[in-house]
């Protein structure tokens, strides 16, 4: 539900391979964030698309978030 990622190694070159993938992959990201605005409590789910992405571009996301109960004097 975070939105990460996990891999699993079988062997030390695995592992070694994986590393190199993951200082490559890390370097191409962007993070994105958004705040909903008085959100009703409860699981919210979310999609998100990229208009006219390039070749090769893939999305990484949660599908979902928890909204919480406004607090008493919280606004």
């Amino acid at each position: 539900m975070t939105g990460g990622e996990y891999e699993v190694f079988t062997s030390r070159q695995g592992f070694e391979g994986g590393m190199v993938d993951f200082t490559n992959h890390i370097h191409n990201r962007y993070v994105l964030s958004f705040e909903p605005h008085r959100p009703h409590p409860g699981l919210h789910q979310i999609r998100v698309l990229l208009k006219d992405a390039p070749a090769g571009v893939t999305v990484l996301s949660r599908t979902s978030y928890w909204a919480v109960a406004n607090q008493a004097g919280a606004d």
